[in-house]
């Protein structure tokens, strides 16, 4: 179509000095002309459509390296999280094992006292019963004798201090009211001193504990002799 031969529609016979050649011309200029727009037009769209097909592309390939950005942060994320989970989980099991271990530790030592308490309970439960029965005269109970006991207190004292006991409940108090005292020493010579309440701890509860003997076994069941006899 690019070629002259294809737009001219004057024949041989017409000059083109001639009106009728002019306007034939004219006329394939034009239609040349517009066959011309027709395709400037079709290249220019074709142009705009390979450059929205660009942009599209364009965008298409910055939504990608986004996603993998965000992926890529994710899984950082996720990678951190996780880690922190097994973090938690090795302490918790460190954990278990020592409790594991504390527990393994109480049981040895319940068994050990358990056995301890059978070997005394073996002890107990070897000697034999025998029945008695009470032959003698019975007494009054206000004769019974009194448990006589005397006081020894031993408490730690600072220096320069002593600890002093009294029978009565009265005295005491009363030198405790007086709180300081003036103590004579003969001659010129005397001192001060002060009296203090002092606390004591006393006992409420003894506890008797009793355990197998190494040297000593008990023989139980043995035949009735003769003293003659031995």
């Amino acid at each position: 179509m690019s070629s002259d031969e294809d737009f001219s529609l004057v024949p041989d016979s017409q000059s083109e000095d001639t009106l009728e050649g002019i306007k034939a011309s004219i006329k394939n200029y034009k239609k040349k002309y517009d066959q011309l727009m027709e395709e400037t037009k079709e290249l220019t769209k074709t142009i705009q459509d390979r450059r929205d097909l660009k942009q599209q592309f364009k965008h298409r390939t910055d939504k990608l390296t986004q996603d993998l950005e965000a992926d890529k942060r994710s899984y950082k994320d996720q990678l951190a999280n996780e880690k922190s989970k097994l973090d938690l989980l090795k302490q918790e099991e460190l954990k278990v094992v020592a409790e594991i271990k504390e527990t393994n530790a109480a049981i040895k030592e319940e068994e050990a006292n358990k056995k301890q308490l059978m070997q005394q309970a073996d002890v107990f439960t070897s000697v034999p019963e025998r029945d008695m029965v009470f032959k003698g005269a019975t007494g009054n109970a206000n004769n019974k004798q009194e448990f006589e006991m005397k006081p020894h207190i031993v408490y730690p004292m600072d220096g320069g201090t002593a600890l002093i006991t009294f029978e009565e409940e009265v005295v005491a108090r009363k030198i405790l009211e007086l709180k300081k005292h003036q103590v004579d020493l003969g001659g010129e010579c005397s001192i001060t001193v002060e009296a203090r309440p002092v606390h004591l701890m006393l006992p409420k509860l003894v506890e008797i504990d009793s355990e197998v003997s190494s040297q000593r076994i008990l023989i139980s069941n043995l035949p009735r002799m003769e003293t003659e006899t031995l």
